[in-house]
C-alpha cells in the first residue's frame, strides 16, 4: 500500500511540474549520521554553454534535526579541472524553530537555490561534491541531499 502511495505521489509531482529538469539526482545518507568526511559527487554533461541554468541543492532532514540551517560546502570541478569552493547556507527553520520544507510525517524536503541564472563557462563533464560544513560529527537527522540542475525559464 505504501509503494503504491509513494508511486501515485511521485507521478503526480513529474507530470505537474512541466519541463524535466537537465539534471538531478541525490543519494541517501547513512542512518548514522553525515560523517564530515563524505563528500558525495554528482555529474552531468553540459551540452551546450550558452544556456543559463537554476541549481539547486534539495537536502531531506527529519523532524528531529537539531539546528534551523545547514551549511554544505560546494566543490564544483570544470572540464579543464579547475574548481572553484563554495560555502551555501540552507536556511531550514525560521527565527522561532517552524520548519519551512513540505512533506508528510517527519521528513521534510527543502530546495534551496545554489545559482540562479548560471551560465557555465565551457561545454563538458562537471562535478558538484558536497560535504557537510556543521560542527557536528557525526551530522544526525539529515537524511537526503540532491542536487537538481533546470534550464532557466524565459
Amino acid at each position: 500500500m505504501n509503494r503504491l502511495f509513494s508511486l501515485l505521489i511521485s507521478s503526480f509531482i513529474i507530470v505537474s511540474c512541466g519541463e524535466l529538469p537537465e539534471f538531478s539526482d541525490s543519494v541517501v545518507i547513512s542512518a548514522n549520521g553525515w560523517d564530515i568526511q563524505d563528500s558525495h559527487e554528482f555529474s552531468w554533461e553540459v551540452i551546450d554553454a550558452s544556456v543559463k541554468y537554476e541549481a539547486y541543492v534539495d537536502v531531506r532532514h527529519t523532524g528531529d534535526y537539531q539546528f534551523s540551517n545547514l551549511f554544505l560546502f560546494m566543490d564544483l570541478t570544470y572540464p579543464n579541472g579547475k574548481t572553484r569552493l563554495d560555502t551555501l547556507e540552507c536556511v531550514l527553520a525560521d527565527r522561532r524553530g517552524k520548519w519551512h520544507g513540505t512533506g508528510l510525517g517527519d521528513v521534510l524536503d527543502n530546495r534551496v537555490s545554489y545559482k540562479s541564472e548560471f551560465q557555465f563557462p565551457s561545454a563538458g563533464e562537471y562535478t558538484l561534491s558536497i560535504t557537510q560544513g556543521m560542527r557536528v560529527n557525526p551530522l544526525l537527522g539529515v537524511v537526503e541531499v540532491g542536487f537538481c540542475l533546470e534550464k532557466t525559464k524565459k
